[in-house]
């Protein structure tokens, strides 16, 4: 597994870095509407749908099913939020709020499955945690602002993008034949 993951290594990197320009993204415009952000965040979606997609054909023989899945279902909700922004609006929190707490824990089980093929698995563990967090914070995102929604996403895209960067490339550089 560990010898997939280092192939493909690129495109978790490619995750990252849109979870990363995401978040810089939220915080240099946290002033625009909230349906604004819905469009980057559609954007995303589509972008992280298309990339976990590939992912499942070359990348994760055992997480095969669960990332193509994910894959499509962020690819049709990236297509629902174009299509209907105003009308779901409130369904998006609760939708992100239920993606974000399945995805931490199966990342923090994931982490601890991979605990002897992967060095420092900690970090996919805090990812997951912060995973979780946003999650259940997201869940109350009908009772927040809108600017403090706007910096919640922006500081989980941050962290997370941050967490799948270092393991893209703490992954790339293990010696998989020690």
């Amino acid at each position: 597994m560990l010898d997939q993951l280092k192939e493909g290594w690129r495109l978790i990197a490619i995750r990252g870095y849109i979870s990363v320009i995401f978040g810089i993204v939220c915080f240099i415009r946290p002033q625009m509407a909230i349906i604004t952000m819905l469009a980057y965040f559609a954007i995303l979606l589509l972008l992280q749908g298309i990339n976990l997609i590939v992912l499942a054909f070359i990348v994760e023989v055992s997480n095969k099913l669960y990332r193509l899945f994910e894959g499509i279902i962020f690819c049709l909700c990236s297509v629902l939020l174009f299509l209907n922004a105003f009308s779901i609006i409130k369904y998006i929190f609760i939708a992100v709020a239920a993606w974000a707490i399945i995805t931490g824990i199966i990342e923090v089980a994931t982490a601890l499955k991979m605990r002897k093929s992967i060095p420092d698995e900690w970090f996919i563990i805090v990812n997951g945690i912060i995973t979780i967090v946003f999650g259940i914070i997201n869940a109350a995102g009908t009772f927040l602002g809108t600017s403090l929604i706007i910096i919640v996403f922006g500081t989980y895209a941050l962290l997370n993008g941050m967490f799948i960067l270092f393991f893209a490339y703490r992954i790339r550089y293990i010696n998989i034949w020690d």
